[in-house]
């Protein structure tokens, strides 16, 4: 159990796939990302993301549409910037460390997600260690316990969203149900996007979400995330 608990994965397995020794140049040079990257996220997200969404407030009061549009545009493209430096640091800087000083060789957390055409494909890609969790403790006991598939996707998602949900209402002290309606939301958004899958359109659509959608939660959740 206590190797379990320090191993980079969320599911219990009597034995895990080891290394046999730590590579000492290679986990200073992540650490050497990991710090610098993270610098970096956080200079975006001041110089640019943030001087972008405090113009919004008076916007929304005056109900002015046009420039309302204008801002999430504005700031789609650092934000997703933040959003995939994020996306590097954590899953591919921070987890191969912790897999590194714990000898775990599995080191497949995360697909070629950003090659989507479908969410469906996103959602199964993007993080692994979650997604197997989610299988292995949500939808497979659904499924066991009679349940139809359908019904499996729809938990699944329910118990994602009260996850994203709570990530977002302690870091910010704040309850919106912004993540919660977003991740359910894609259940929809997965069965329209199905007809597109292997085709470019589908990529262009699924970066387009990603970027729109994102920067959406932003500006609602900063004019709308206090009490």
């Amino acid at each position: 159990m206590y190797v379990f608990m320090a191993m980079p994965t969320l599911v219990y397995a009597i034995n895990y796939p080891r290394t046999t020794r730590i590579r000492k140049w290679w986990l200073v040079r992540r650490l050497g990302e990991l710090v610098i990257l993270s610098l970096l996220i956080w200079g975006l997200a001041v110089q640019y993301c943030l001087p972008i969404v405090q113009k919004t407030p008076e916007a929304i009061h005056q109900g002015d549409i046009p420039f309302l549009v204008e801002r999430l545009l504005k700031l789609a493209v650092p934000n997703l910037y933040v959003w995939l430096t994020g996306f590097y640091v954590f899953f591919h800087v921070y987890l191969n460390i912790w897999a590194e000083v714990t000898y775990f060789a599995d080191r497949k957390f995360y697909g070629a997600w950003w090659n989507s055409s479908t969410l469906e494909h996103f959602w199964r890609q993007w993080n692994i260690p979650t997604h197997f969790w989610l299988v292995q403790h949500v939808y497979k006991p659904t499924r066991r316990a009679g349940y139809s598939q359908n019904a499996g996707y729809f938990l699944v998602f329910f118990v994602s969203a009260v996850f994203h949900e709570l990530i977002v209402a302690v870091a910010f002290r704040t309850l919106r149900l912004w993540a919660f309606f977003a991740m359910m939301g894609q259940l929809p958004l997965i069965s329209l996007s199905r007809p597109l899958q292997g085709k470019n359109s589908g990529n262009v659509i699924f970066w387009l979400s990603m970027a729109l959608g994102q920067a959406f939660c932003v500006i609602m959740y900063y004019n709308y995330g206090n009490y």
